[in-house]
């Protein structure tokens, strides 16, 4: 079992950037780049039939013994486009072939203030949740409060 980690932040430009952190033994996973975006306007619902569709047939690939089941991840409060980074920054790995939907993604922010990304030339989504907030990192036992802190 692996654990992967991914920071994702603003940019200097406005923008969201997305890394994978990782064990740096395992080629491009120390730090490797997986998305980004320039512009940070989301499309709101109701969003189109493509857009549905766009969600609806992607397998969800979410942390071990998460607490959300798939029917917690059904309800999108808001898409925003993305790139792929690696088809940026390494083209060999990424197998691209001009398609500009080949790079493109979607990051789909659910309305419990998690999310999930994936791009439009495969059939996931990679669910994640937080690991810190204000400050603290969270524990990984789910409290009936609405945030949980390790001291």
């Amino acid at each position: 079992m692996s654990l992967e980690f991914y920071l994702v932040t603003h940019d200097d430009v406005g923008g969201i950037a997305c890394r994978r952190v990782g064990d740096s033994a395992e080629p491009f996973s120390g730090y490797s780049p997986v998305f980004w975006t320039s512009s940070t306007t989301f499309l709101e619902s109701p969003f189109s039939k493509e857009e549905h569709a766009i969600y609806s047939m992607r397998e969800h690939i979410g942390s071990v013994g998460s607490v959300h089941c798939n029917m917690d991840r059904e309800f999108v409060s808001r898409i925003l486009c993305i790139n792929c980074s690696y088809d940026l920054v390494l083209p060999d790995l990424a197998g691209s072939s001009g398609d500009p939907r080949n790079v493109e993604g979607r990051i789909w922010e659910y309305e419990d203030g998690t999310f999930g990304f994936g791009f439009l030339r495969n059939n996931f989504i990679i669910d994640l949740k937080h690991i810190a907030l204000d400050g603290y990192v969270l524990d990984n036992v789910e409290s009936s409060h609405p945030t949980h802190h390790v001291a």
